[in-house]
């Protein structure tokens, strides 16, 4: 009895593929012994996501903070939404001894003009950034908060592959840097240790 309902079992199958096209079907069917799939293309980008694509990469970051202290973490930036969204990942180790983690979506909005970046943290309410690119290889966005004050962060394309990242805040006229961060890319500290 069992053999006679394998075949009626691979019609049922190929039925609700050919009915709903279903992504979940077709996946368990394509993927026992078939290829990987192709590697997805790079995405067409706007001119003003050029602008900002020097982000895109995996990254070793270590940050300064003001006290002095450092910390190590990973951050990577790649396009999703076929380049019309960035989308950003930090996992690293605060020097407090807690696990500190960051996650954003970024991109141009051409209604606004600017670009517009939603950060989340899980010890805060989602933040929305507006940004700009005042000078090749300088990205900044930034935030006015409810006293009036404003904070940002500006990353600073290098010469060298490396990027400068410098979030600062703003009350009254002063401007005061509130962590320093420099990314490296993963490939480079893969053959430092060879």
């Amino acid at each position: 009895m069992k053999r006679s309902l394998l075949p009626l079992l691979g019609v049922l199958l190929l039925s609700a593929v050919g009915l709903t096209g279903g992504p979940a079907l077709v996946t368990a069917q394509t993927t026992a012994g078939a290829p990987a799939p192709p590697p997805i293309a790079t995405p067409t980008l706007s001119p003003e996501h050029e602008a900002i694509a020097f982000l895109v990469g995996e990254w070793i970051t270590t940050s300064e903070f003001p006290d002095g202290r450092t910390a190590e973490g990973r951050l990577s930036y790649r396009w999703v939404f076929d380049g019309a969204w960035m989308k950003v990942e930090f996992h690293g180790d605060h020097p407090d001894g807690r696990l500190w983690e960051a996650h954003a979506m970024q991109r141009w909005d051409p209604e606004a003009g600017a670009y517009e970046s939603w950060s989340f943290r899980a010890d805060d309410v989602p933040l929305h950034y507006r940004g700009s690119v005042p000078e090749p290889g300088l990205y900044r966005i930034e935030i006015e908060g409810p006293d009036g004050g404003r904070s940002g962060i500006d990353y600073h394309r290098r010469d060298d592959g490396t990027v400068y990242q410098e979030n600062w805040a703003i009350n009254g006229v002063e401007r005061r840097i509130t962590l320093r961060t420099t990314y490296r890319p993963v490939e480079e500290e893969a053959g430092a240790g060879t």
